[in-house]
């Protein structure tokens, strides 16, 4: 093998001839680049056989020789090929679809979300059929708007719209912080720093049962299915979200102080519920009539259980509750249970604070949708005040009691 270094016209630009390799009817030829840096530095460029040329291989000296003097860019072939090699990697990971993002953010979610579930199910009913196949570095702001456009054509509920949206953007958030996407969040839009994109129309409940309704539902349930019934009285009587009266278990029922320990809740923090004499009697018979370990509420293969809704809306439909309605803020759910725990907590005087916490929300803010059902303890507030007065009602007097 001819191992003889020869030089090209080219300035700084070598090759030697392989005789054992053939390329076009002669030796093939593998190029070299010279050029001085702190030190003279020579390195190898490639083969004719694979397109490299004396023209090629001069280009590349001059790109690296001119980074040398403006101290910017690749100083090094080494560096040249690395820095290519990064966009190249860079460019494949976004021309991947963003089914391939949502893997990696689930398995983060899985380990550092309580409500991982939640996004799995919204992505997958509401996000995939929209985004799932499209390339990452594709998804656009007007994507974005295009997508709350699609939710609400499916007449989705303004917080789930919302829910969805947030979704993408910790997707997006999560996915740039990993280093798998280098592109231009979506979100970094002037439209979404406004909060337009993300504004969401209050769409709370505000319809709670009377007693008679709630009456009427537990006599209905307990016709169709006394499982159903007894989960939807203790939701009815201890505010309990139908998740956590899924997950519970008899280990965490204390019949002696008549305590229930909610774990596994949506805000990832434990909390007691107090035994009503209904729900304690209740939890007492199925104890009896079933073998008092594992999950309270469970499906015919001992396991446990995760939905209520045929049962639970065959009742409602009977009793007729939602005839005639469509929105989400008047429609009796499951979910209506706990929020008429709350009201009837609220009619009855309870402070929001105390309100707040048998709920279990975060912030008094999530419970502030209640004040408007104690407006008499509002206007005996003002009476106390006046109360304080002198007679002649220019001072008030410090209250001693």
């Amino acid at each position: 093998m001819n191992r003889k270094i020869s030089q090209t016209k080219f300035v700084g630009v070598r090759y030697r001839e392989d005789s054992d390799k053939r390329f076009q009817g002669r030796a093939d030829r593998y190029y070299f680049i010279r050029y001085q840096k702190e030190k003279q530095v020579e390195e190898g460029v490639g083969w004719a056989s694979q397109g490299m040329t004396p023209q090629q291989a001069s280009n590349i000296r001059g790109e690296i020789v001119a980074n040398i003097r403006t101290g910017s860019g690749p100083m090094s072939l080494k560096e040249k090929r690395e820095t290519e090699f990064g966009k190249r990697e860079s460019k494949a990971r976004e021309n991947l679809p963003f089914n391939t993002l949502v893997v990696d953010y689930l398995d983060w979610a899985k380990s550092n979300k309580a409500s991982w579930k939640d996004d799995r199910t919204r992505y997958n009913k509401h996000i995939k059929p929209v985004f799932g196949n499209k390339p990452i570095k594709k998804i656009s702001p007007l994507d974005l708007e295009k997508l709350k456009r699609t939710l609400q054509k499916k007449e989705l509920a303004p917080a789930t719209i919302k829910q969805c949206l947030v979704l993408v953007r910790q997707m997006f958030n999560k996915a740039t912080a990993w280093g798998k996407f280098a592109g231009d969040n979506p979100f970094k839009n002037a439209t979404l720093n406004n909060r337009k994109l993300l504004e969401v129309p209050d769409n709370r409940r505000i319809r709670f049962l009377q007693p008679e309704q709630a009456n009427s539902l537990l006599n209905e349930l307990a016709n169709k299915s006394p499982q159903v019934h007894d989960m939807a009285l203790l939701s009815l009587d201890t505010g309990m979200r139908r998740g956590e009266v899924f997950s519970l278990t008899w280990q965490d029922i204390d019949f002696n102080n008549d305590i229930i320990q909610i774990k596994d809740t949506k805000s990832n923090r434990n909390r007691q519920a107090f035994m009503t004499k209904q729900v304690k009697a209740m939890l007492k018979t199925r104890k009896r009539s079933g073998s008092g370990v594992g999950h309270i509420f469970q499906n015919k293969n001992g396991g446990g259980i995760n939905h209520v809704y045929k049962v639970f809306d065959r009742a409602i439909e009977a009793l007729g509750f939602n005839k005639g309605l469509k929105g989400t803020r008047d429609r009796v759910v499951f979910h209506t249970l706990r929020h008429t725990f709350a009201s009837w907590l609220a009619l009855n005087g309870t402070p929001l604070l105390a309100i707040k916490e048998l709920g279990g929300w975060q912030s008094l803010d999530m419970v502030e949708r209640y004040t408007h059902l104690v407006p008499d303890q509002k206007r005996e507030a003002i009476k106390k005040l006046e109360r304080q007065k002198d007679l002649d009602g220019n001072a008030y007097k410090v209250a001693t009691s």
